[in-house]
């Protein structure tokens, strides 16, 4: 543990407020996209349970055919690309890239959590401020133990569960996970930026902005299309 604290870049304690916290939304940003491009292809597992790869399929197209048919393919496709090389040319099938996809959620969240840490000594914080910060490490705490569980969970397969049960199961605990994300986000939620931040309908992805919209958009690639019950002027309503 303090060997990965001692590997992160530090923060200068001279900042003001506004740029520590800016910083602080962009790694969370950043395990937000983390949990989406997880979400997106344990999704996809659902609708793929019947199709068989080929023993013989290469690494490169099993990570294109499950990126492909994720919403989000070319976050499914960077993400993928920062394991090293011998990780990835091993991958053999979905189950695979699911895994993968965990593992490297996981990094980026504990990396989240020492610089968290870190910003919590800054002098200049305000009691809100740290409060909030303090908050968001339990918070990311509950997320790296969901997180752990999903790495158990997709280990075990396959077991008893079927495909659809495996993948229903992981979506409950990265729904969770987003969850805690979003609680965390939400204790920023008063500086000048957010207060300029307009509140549109909930569910107008591509329109809507802030701490709303990422949570719709977890909605999104969690249930998928499916989960739009109507639309009116373009936003749609999700299932709960």
């Amino acid at each position: 543990m303090a060997q990965d604290k001692q590997s992160l870049t530090g923060i200068s304690d001279s900042g003001n407020h506004v740029s520590i916290f800016k910083k602080n939304k962009r790694l969370f940003l950043a395990s937000f996209a983390a949990l989406f491009l997880v979400a997106t292809i344990v999704a996809v597992a659902t609708g793929v349970n019947s199709r068989k790869n080929s023993k013989n399929e290469g690494a490169h197209a099993i990570v294109k055919s499950s990126c492909s048919s994720t919403l989000y393919p070319e976050l499914c496709y960077s993400a993928i690309a920062t394991a090293p090389a011998g990780v990835t040319s091993n991958l053999a099938s979905l189950k695979d890239v699911i895994e993968l996809s965990i593992n490297l959620t996981t990094k980026a969240v504990q990396h989240n959590y020492f610089t968290v840490e870190k910003l919590t000594a800054n002098t200049k914080l305000t009691e809100r401020e740290k409060t909030a910060l303090h908050d968001c490490l339990e918070t990311i705490d509950e997320t790296l133990d969901e997180l752990h569980e999903a790495q158990a969970d997709i280990k075990g397969y396959p077991n008893k569960k079927s495909l659809k049960q495996q993948a229903d199961d992981l979506k409950t605990l990265l729904s969770s996970a987003i969850t805690n994300q979003e609680t965390c986000l939400d204790g920023f939620s008063h500086d000048g930026a957010d207060k300029k931040t307009p509140t549109l309908p909930p569910s107008c992805s591509g329109t809507q902005t802030g701490s709303s919209r990422r949570k719709k958009m977890a909605v999104r690639v969690l249930f998928g299309r499916s989960g739009c019950q109507q639309q009116t002027g373009g936003c749609c309503s999700h299932r709960p």
